[in-house]
């Protein structure tokens, strides 16, 4: 993959689990402007990912009603599943893109001159710039970008990044970068929810050399949470040389208190709001968890 990428020049776009295939920080990735990409798009390549929910189906408005779409996947029933590829190709995409760089015959495009590739980079650099101003506001309360922007600059390259939740996860698609493949885990194809603390607690188990640092959002940590004593109960921390998870605040008082009537009481009801008082509470103790398994955990609401 990451040889057809680089001998042709062409901009590709990673979904979320083929994120680091080939590196994010490559000079060809043009995720930032996914929209335009994904909307203006005249032939697509598609390796191995599926035009499911998290590529609208490959269906407009997302994607031009007339774009030609060649179609490489190991699973024939995949083929064609939400829209007919002009191109089905059924193999290994491993081989099949060894045969695709034979066929092109050491073929490059230019992007750099090309009018499509500045279009892309005009975007990209618009949509940068949006992340950088929201990213540097580190006003009270803080918001995704200006999180992720430490945990980025904090985390090592070669760390696995588990990331669950809606904005916490959708936001760190975009951000934290994965630059060795099958280092990213999160909700997946089918969205599950609750699986984000198990998923950091059998990568730093699997691999004991790489750092696993897990971000959760605040329905997210709801549903696996109490996978902390799991690792304290396990001692997993003594079995792998850094595992760190990172909660992301809740996005606003309705969440938090849609999180604690689920969770603090199996019988309470939205209108039971004024019968239990602390429901209303804006500001949970979420780093209690980790007091009370006797783990240093702090909470913070600045950077």
């Amino acid at each position: 993959m990451r040889q057809l990428i680089s001998s042709t020049g062409l901009p590709f776009l990673p979904t979320p689990m083929g994120k680091g295939v080939v590196s994010d920080l490559d000079a060809r990735s043009v995720a930032p402007a996914r929209s335009l990409v994904l909307r203006e798009a005249d032939v697509i390549l598609l390796l191995g990912a599926r035009l499911n929910w998290m590529l609208h189906f490959g269906l407009p408005p997302r994607f031009a009603e007339d774009v030609r779409i060649i179609q490489v996947d190991i699973c024939p029933e995949e083929l064609g599943n939400s829209r007919r590829p002009d191109v089905a190709l059924f193999g290994d995409v491993s081989l099949t893109v060894e045969e695709l760089l034979r066929g092109l015959g050491g073929h490059r495009v230019n992007p750099r001159t090309h009018p499509w590739w500045l279009k892309l980079s005009e975007n990209i650099r618009a949509n940068r710039l949006s992340t950088e101003e929201l990213s540097s506001d580190e006003s009270i309360p803080l918001n995704y970008y200006a999180v992720f922007k430490h945990v980025r600059e904090l985390m090592p390259p070669e760390a696995f990044v588990v990331s669950e939740g809606a904005n916490t996860m959708d936001i760190g698609r975009g951000f934290l970068d994965n630059g060795m493949p099958r280092k990213r885990l999160d909700a997946g194809s089918f969205g599950t929810m609750g699986v984000g603390l198990g998923f950091a607690i059998a990568a730093a188990l699997v691999n004991k050399s790489d750092r696993v640092v897990c971000v959760e959002g605040d329905s997210a940590f709801g549903f696996s949470g109490m996978e902390v004593e799991t690792m304290v109960r396990y001692q997993v921390s003594k079995n792998v040389s850094d595992l760190c998870y990172v909660y992301v605040s809740q996005n606003s008082n309705t969440s938090t208190q849609s999180f604690m009537h689920t969770h603090r009481s199996s019988t309470a009801t939205y209108r039971d709001v004024k019968k239990y008082p602390e429901f209303e509470n804006p500001h949970p103790s979420y780093a209690s968890v980790d007091w009370r398994c006797g783990l240093l955990g702090a909470p913070s609401t600045s950077v």
